[in-house]
């Protein structure tokens, strides 16, 4: 890695923005599934071995994927990922001289 404050800043500003991507898509995922259980009739998972009745099927059902809900490790991963990119972002920005911050987008929470 480069030693040169500003690089270091940007590098660790590409893995915060990465990090709350993931965040984003977990949300939809976990959005879609809070959305379907209160439409029971017409929601089912796939990509399991559990089968669904045809008038379900039919009945204009959504449907997710069950091999992209994520689990309990793959949530908690994402939210240390997104700590402790934010960390690093944080530290970086510390580390820029004050001349050198103006044209650079700060970290979420800071001016």
């Amino acid at each position: 890695m480069s030693d040169d404050p500003v690089r270091k800043y940007l590098d660790a500003k590409k893995e915060f923005d990465d990090a709350q991507v993931h965040i984003q898509d977990l949300q939809q995922i976990i959005g879609a599934v809070h959305s379907g259980l209160h439409r029971p009739f017409t929601f089912i998972v796939t990509g399991t071995d559990v089968t669904f009745s045809p008038e379900v099927i039919a009945a204009k059902t959504t449907a997710l994927n069950g091999e992209e809900w994520p689990g309990a490790p793959e949530i908690a991963q994402a939210l240390a990922s997104l700590q402790q990119s934010y960390k690093l972002l944080e530290t970086y920005w510390k580390a820029i001289p004050e001349a050198d911050r103006r044209n650079i987008t700060p970290p979420p929470g800071r001016r």
